[in-house]
């Protein structure tokens, strides 16, 4: 007998993404998504640091319970291969 997994509700998603502005714009408009975290001005304080390298140059998106970061892929990974990299364009968790 074959049991099923239950899981809960998703509770976030990160994308890597070719153009983090293009994005944010749709995710935003055409989706009604909400900006929940995104990079701040300036990196002096260690609040800042921290929050700057969680988000990796990208933005937290948020939609009732669920947060989507969409950050940018690095020149080197847009191409496609076939190996997983969580650089790569594409869903990286």
């Amino acid at each position: 007998m074959t049991q099923s997994l239950s899981v809960g509700a998703i509770h976030h998603i990160r994308m890597t993404v070719t153009d983090v502005e293009r994005s944010r714009e749709f995710y935003t408009s055409v989706l009604g998504f909400q900006v929940a975290a995104q990079m701040p001005e300036s990196i002096d304080d260690p609040l800042s640091a921290g929050l700057a390298k969680a988000l990796m140059g990208g933005v937290v998106l948020q939609n009732g319970p669920v947060l989507f970061g969409l950050r940018a892929a690095g020149e080197d990974h847009i191409a496609s291969a076939d190996r997983f990299d969580e650089h790569r364009v594409g869903l990286d968790h």
